[in-house]
């Protein structure tokens, strides 16, 4: 009867019809709601119900419509960058600012949405704590002068532990190390410091050679 066929009695079946058009037409709009494209070099990341289902590659695909399931689509090619100024001491202790790029891609997507709350937050603050520890190992001048390229290895190195650890799914593709400079308020004491150990040299030497 639903069908409008005989045996409904009356007029009661072909009332229906409409109905079950109306049924079919939005299931079906909603069921074509479930398709997708996930662009090239980028990955979707399927959840049912909240939790997650499975990671698809680029192209077209279907999943059961919301509230069933989502696809939250993250770009796992594309190099991101991020940079920030830090002051650190190093070895003697100095002070020095030393400003900071950080290359990095997600290697990782279901990894990088759910492993840890905020990952880009995340990568700075181990990005300031691997510096922090390498600069920390090494003097003024090598930092001023020709070990920024080990530093920045160093730190790299670091970073991408630390972020395997936390299983944040993020490859650290590049640390640059773009300027190292003694901040402003301390660079009179600094000076200072270096003309007071320049005169210490030369007494003891005088001193030695009075003695000679």
């Amino acid at each position: 009867s639903l069908f409008g066929g005989g045996g409904g009695g009356g007029g009661g079946g072909r009332s229906s019809t409409p109905l079950l058009i109306f049924v079919v037409i939005a299931v079906a709009a909603w069921a074509a709601t479930g398709f997708y494209t996930v662009q090239p070099g980028s990955k979707g990341v399927v959840q049912r119900f909240g939790a997650y289902h499975q990671t698809v590659p680029n192209g077209w695909g279907w999943r059961f419509p919301w509230p069933i399931e989502q696809v939250t689509k993250v770009d796992t090619q594309g190099v991101k960058s991020t940079s920030y100024k830090s002051r650190v001491l190093t070895a003697e202790p100095n002070m020095v600012e030393i400003d900071v790029a950080v290359q990095y891609r997600v290697r990782q997507a279901e990894d990088f949405l759910f492993k840890v709350r905020e990952p880009t937050q995340t990568l700075g603050e181990v990005s300031e704590s691997a510096i922090r520890e390498v600069v920390g190992r090494n003097t003024q001048d090598v930092i001023l002068e020709s070990g920024r390229p080990k530093i920045a290895a160093d730190t790299q190195d670091i970073m991408q532990r630390t972020l395997d650890q936390y299983g944040a799914g993020i490859e650290v593709v590049k640390v640059n190390i773009i300027d190292v400079q003694v901040p402003e308020p301390v660079q009179q004491a600094q000076r200072d410091s270096v003309k007071a150990q320049a005169d210490k040299e030369r007494v003891i030497k005088e001193a030695e050679a009075y003695r000679n």
